[in-house]
């Protein structure tokens, strides 16, 4: 099985619970976890709007939507990708947007929150490492988050505030690769 965000950045944090994430991962959610779910995406759903005649990869199964991804990205369009799948190495990620820009692909994490955690970063950061190793290089990483001054009926645009993390993200790229050539004690 490969390894996702939630197991190695558990495993991070203490490698317990990094067993539990990998090994543990059927119980049920609560009722508010649901709602919570649902509200993130929905928030989702509504960042992709942010980007007309971006693709979806669908595919539940991570081998196929990698490949629907490698497809997406050799191919000349489309100007932006939700949920791509990138896999290497054991570990899986998928990104919330991917979007073309001259200077090479951008990354977005989309948080139904309104301030960044210091997690959103490491969030970032292992999607980074997983795509690198693939071959997929980010040339921009952006996180994306609801405004404390948007407003019902306001249009979606100004549902979002958007921000540059690319230094922080590249800045803890390094440690997450080290990391990831180590084995994890969480199989």
């Amino acid at each position: 099985r490969n390894v996702s965000k939630n197991v190695f950045l558990s495993a991070l944090n203490c490698p317990t619970l990094g067993w539990l994430a990998r090994n543990d991962g059927r119980r049920v959610p609560s009722l508010a976890e649901r709602f919570r779910l649902e509200q993130g995406l929905e928030v989702g759903r509504r960042a992709r709007a942010l980007f007309p005649g971006g693709r979806l990869i669908s595919p539940v199964q991570p081998q196929a939507a990698a490949r629907w991804t490698d497809e997406a990205l050799a191919a000349p369009s489309p100007p932006a990708i939700f949920e791509a799948a990138f896999i290497a190495g054991g570990y899986v990620a998928r990104p919330d947007i991917i979007y073309r820009r001259p200077d090479g692909w951008h990354m977005v994490e989309v948080k139904s929150g309104l301030s960044g955690k210091d997690g959103h970063l490491d969030d970032m950061a292992y999607t980074a490492m997983v795509a690198r190793a693939g071959g997929t290089e980010f040339t921009g990483l952006e996180l994306v988050l609801v405004s404390r001054d948007y407003r019902l009926g306001m249009p979606d645009e100004e549902l979002f505030v958007r921000i540059d993390h690319t230094d922080e993200v590249l800045a803890r790229l390094p440690e997450f690769e080290q990391l990831r050539d180590v084995p994890l004690a969480v199989a």
